[in-house]
């Protein structure tokens, strides 16, 4: 009878260990990434940040792991699995193709059809301070379990769209999207002027969008101006509308 309580009792405080024990287990496969994105001319830190964890296959394939935004402080925290770290660097695993595993610093981009704000500082051409950086992390360094790497953000390249068309009741986008990256798409609304930081030295297809009014929930879209551009860094392309764009066309 004695024995049989030592086993009902034994049972509960091992169950409670076993617990423990893959909780510490769960914990020490965590991978956490931190540091501060930098201003590389001022060293000042830059809120606002998009940070990507990405496993890059090739030059034309990259696979995004996990992602965080950084604070007014220019800091991020980014926390992933060794499992997933280790599922695209070790070469025994012959599941995956062996990848170079990178952080991108990309600032927070509008949405469809939002009025962009551009997040940064300008110079004397309107040109941003800032713009994307790529780090790529050592094997040895992934093999850590707390990782510290601070990023320096580099110059870039702008497009200012102006327009001083504001009481035409309809509605003109700047729409962008990259030739060699597709993801990279940007779509905002031009009231009297906007301004869209973008890769330097990526070509871009632009299109100046101008929506027509309808009576239904379906507007047309008619393009008054299309382009394709590759900026270097700092320059500044102006993109100007005019009321003729906006003449639409006689049927004959």
């Amino acid at each position: 009878m004695c024995t049989s309580t030592y086993h009902i009792r034994l049972i509960p405080v091992l169950l409670f260990l076993f617990i423990i024990q893959a909780c510490k287990q769960a914990s020490s496969s965590a991978v956490t990434i931190t540091g501060q994105v930098l201003d590389e001319k001022s060293n000042k830190p830059v809120p606002g940040i998009n940070i990507f964890l990405e496993a890059v296959l090739s030059s034309a394939k990259d696979t995004q792991l996990t992602a965080a935004v950084t604070d007014k402080e220019g800091r991020y925290t980014i926390t992933t699995n060794r499992g997933i770290i280790d599922r695209y660097t070790d070469t025994a695993n012959a599941s995956y193709q062996k990848a170079a595993v990178r952080l991108v610093a990309e600032p927070v981009q509008a949405q469809q059809q939002q009025q962009y704000k551009n997040p940064y500082r300008t110079g004397l051409k309107r040109a941003p301070f800032l713009f994307f950086s790529q780090v790529v992390l050592p094997d040895n360094t992934l093999q850590k379990s707390n990782i510290v790497q601070d990023i320096k953000m580099q110059a870039g390249a702008i497009i200012i769209c102006h327009s001083p068309l504001t009481d035409t009741g309809t509605t003109i986008f700047l729409d962008i999207t990259g030739l060699q990256k597709p993801q990279d798409h940007f779509r905002i609304i031009v009231n009297s002027h906007r301004y869209l930081v973008v890769r330097p030295d990526h070509p871009y297809l632009l299109n100046i969008i101008h929506e027509l009014p309808g009576m239904d929930s379906i507007k047309a879209e008619q393009i008054i101006k299309q382009d394709t551009v590759r900026l270097k860094p700092m320059d500044t392309l102006a993109v100007n509308i005019s009321a003729e764009m906006l003449q639409l066309p006689v049927n004959r």
